[in-house]
C-alpha cells in the first residue's frame, strides 16, 4: 500500500512539472505581431543602434514605433524588445524605408508602422511592402511633402498593404506631389485617411496592366481640397483596371476635377459617398461593368452629377442631387441600368439617356431644371415608372430613334412630348390629363 502511493505521488509531482513547464513556455513565447509608434515626444529611451533588414525576433512580425524627436531627429523601435534595431536618422522618409525594411525582412513577414501626431516630411515616395500597415494617429498625423516627386505612399504592385488614421499633404511651399495615395496592387485598404493639395489625384487604385487590382477597399476618407491651380486635375478618387472595390463613406469637396471617376473596372461599389464643389463631373463611370451608387450626395458641379457612359449593369439608387451645371443624372451608351429613388434639382435636365436600351428609371422626383426633367434620345424598350417630374422647363421627351418605351404610373406636371415610334403611356398625369392608355407618338398640352 505505501508502494503505491508513493508510486502515485511520483506521477502526480511529474505531471505538475510538465504542465508548469508548458505554461511557462507558452507565456514566454512572443506574439504573432507587435506594433512600431511614430510620436511627437522624447520618451527619455534612446535604444541601441541596429543593422537594417533584421531577421526578426523570434518569428513574430514586427510592429515598429517612430518617435519624432524635439531636435528634429527620428526614431524607429519595437517598444519593449531592445534586442531588436533601433534606428536614428535626421530624414523621416529614410527612417521609413529602414523600418519598412525591418518587417519584411521578419521571419513572418508584415507588421505594422504606428505613427503619433506630429509632421513628417517626406522627400520621396514610401513603398509599403506586402502586409506592411502604415496606421497614424488621426488628422494630425501629418506626412507632408518635402519635395517635388510622383506619389506620397504607393504599395507598389503588392498585396494587403494599407493606410490607416492619417492626414496627407501633397503640396507645401514649392513642393509638389500628384498623387496621395497610389495602388496597384491587390487588398488593399485606406481608411480614416485625410488627402490635400494633390495636383493630379488624391488617391489612385487600380493596375495600369492588363492584371485586374483586386479587393480595395476605400472608408471614411476624405479627399480634397486639391492644390490651387489652372489646369483640371484627373480626379479626387480614381479606380482604374480594378475588379470588386468598395468606396464608402468618403467625403470629396473642392476638387479642380472629377469627384470620384471609374473607368474600365467591374464590381465597383461607391455606397454612402458626398461630393461638394467640384469642377467637373460628381461621379463618373466609364467602361465598366457591374457597379453600384448608393446612399449618397452630390452637391454643386460644374458637369453632371452622376454620368455613366458605354457600361453595362449599372445600378444608381438613393442619392440626393442638386445644383450641377450639367445633368443631374447622365447616361449615354448603356445597358441594362437601373435608377431608382433619386431626387434630383436645379440641374440642367433631371436626367439625360442617350442611346440607352432594356433599363429602368423609377421612383424618383424631378425638380426644378433648367431644362427637362426627363430627355431621352435614341432610346429602346426602356421602363419609366412612379416617376414625378415638376417645375421644369421643358416637358419630358423621348425623341429621335427611340422606339418602345414605356411611362407608367408617373406625375408629369411639365407635360409630355413622344415622338418615338411604338411608345406606350400607362396611367400618367401630362400636366393637363390623366391619360390612361396611349401609343405611339403623343404631345400633350
Amino acid at each position: 500500500m505505501l508502494k503505491t502511493n508513493k508510486k502515485a505521488m511520483l506521477y502526480v509531482i511529474a505531471l505538475s512539472v510538465i504542465v508548469i513547464f508548458i505554461s511557462v513556455t507558452l507565456f514566454a513565447w512572443p506574439k504573432t505581431s507587435s506594433s512600431v509608434n511614430i510620436t511627437d515626444g522624447t520618451d527619455g529611451t534612446n535604444g541601441t543602434n541596429g543593422n537594417d533588414g533584421a531577421n526578426g525576433f523570434n518569428g513574430a512580425a514586427m510592429d515598429y514605433t517612430i518617435v519624432i524627436a524635439t531636435d528634429n531627429s527620428w526614431y524607429a523601435a519595437v517598444p519593449g524588445v531592445p534586442s531588436l534595431p533601433f534606428y536614428n536618422e535626421t530624414d523621416a522618409t529614410t527612417l521609413l524605408d529602414e523600418t519598412i525594411l525591418a518587417l519584411n525582412g521578419s521571419i513572418v513577414k508584415g507588421g505594422t508602422i504606428r505613427i503619433l501626431k506630429g509632421i513628417l516630411p517626406l522627400t520621396h515616395t514610401v513603398l509599403l511592402d506586402p502586409e506592411v500597415s502604415l496606421q497614424g494617429s488621426g488628422i494630425f498625423t501629418i506626412l507632408r511633402a518635402a519635395a517635388n516627386f510622383s506619389a506620397m505612399v504607393s504599395d507598389s504592385g503588392n498585396t494587403a498593404a494599407s493606410v490607416r488614421d492619417i492626414s496627407i499633404e501633397c503640396s507645401f511651399g514649392d513642393n509638389r506631389v500628384a498623387v496621395g495615395i497610389n495602388s496597384t496592387g491587390n487588398e488593399f485598404i485606406v481608411e480614416n485617411v485625410w488627402v490635400s493639395n494633390f495636383t493630379g489625384v488624391g488617391i489612385s487604385i487600380g493596375n495600369a496592366t492588363t492584371t485586374f487590382g483586386t479587393e480595395i477597399t476605400l472608408h471614411d476618407c476624405h479627399v480634397g481640397p486639391s492644390a490651387p491651380s489652372d489646369a483640371a486635375l484627373l480626379a479626387g478618387i480614381l479606380v482604374s483596371q480594378t475588379t470588386d472595390a468598395l468606396l464608402d463613406h468618403c467625403l470629396i469637396n473642392n476638387v479642380n476635377g472629377t469627384g470620384i471617376l471609374v473607368n474600365t473596372s467591374n464590381g465597383i461599389i461607391i455606397d454612402r459617398c458626398t461630393i461638394e464643389n467640384v469642377n467637373g463631373t460628381g461621379i463618373a463611370i466609364e467602361f465598366s461593368n457591374a457597379c453600384d451608387v448608393h446612399s449618397g450626395r452630390i452637391n454643386v458641379t460644374t458637369e453632371a452629377g452622376i454620368s455613366v457612359t458605354d457600361s453595362v449593369n449599372v445600378d444608381i439608387s438613393h442619392y440626393d442631387i442638386s445644383f450641377c451645371d450639367g445633368n443631374g443624372t447622365n447616361l449615354a451608351a448603356v445597358t441594362y441600368a437601373t435608377v431608382s429613388t433619386l431626387s434630383v434639382s436645379n440641374c440642367s435636365s433631371g436626367i439625360y439617356l442617350n442611346d440607352v436600351d432594356n433599363s429602368t428609371v423609377s421612383e424618383s422626383f424631378f425638380l426644378n431644371s433648367t431644362g427637362r426633367g426627363i430627355y431621352m434620345i435614341d432610346c429602346n424598350s426602356n421602363l419609366v415608372i412612379q416617376v414625378h417630374a415638376g417645375n421644369n422647363v421643358g416637358k419630358v421627351s423621348d425623341g429621335g430613334a427611340s422606339n418602345h418605351n414605356q411611362f407608367s404610373t408617373s406625375y408629369f406636371f411639365d407635360g409630355l412630348a413622344m415622338v418615338g415610334g411604338n411608345d406606350v403611356v400607362l396611367s400618367c398625369w401630362t400636366g393637363t390629363s390623366w391619360e390612361v392608355y396611349v401609343e405611339g407618338i403623343y404631345d400633350s398640352p
